[in-house]
């Protein structure tokens, strides 16, 4: 039986079934952070939050990174 997956929704990556690199990917972020929530500091987030600062070129910025549009 062959399947033809075309659904590329939520939380969903459209680059195949257990793609080697991807999963290689996953296992390397899961030995530093598993989950993550707003409500905790996160160091990943704040370093991203500093490089867009850096980016911006801004010296005054609020960053609020959120995971959907309802979020924002």
């Amino acid at each position: 039986t062959e399947y033809l997956d075309l659904y590329g929704g939520h939380a969903v990556i459209s680059v195949g079934h257990s793609h080697p690199h991807y999963v290689n990917r996953i296992q390397e972020q899961l030995h530093n952070i598993a989950f993550y929530s707003n409500a905790v500091e996160n160091p990943l987030q704040q370093q991203l939050a500093d490089e867009i600062g850096l980016q911006s070129c801004l010296h005054e910025y609020q960053l609020f990174l959120c995971s959907s549009g309802a979020e924002a």
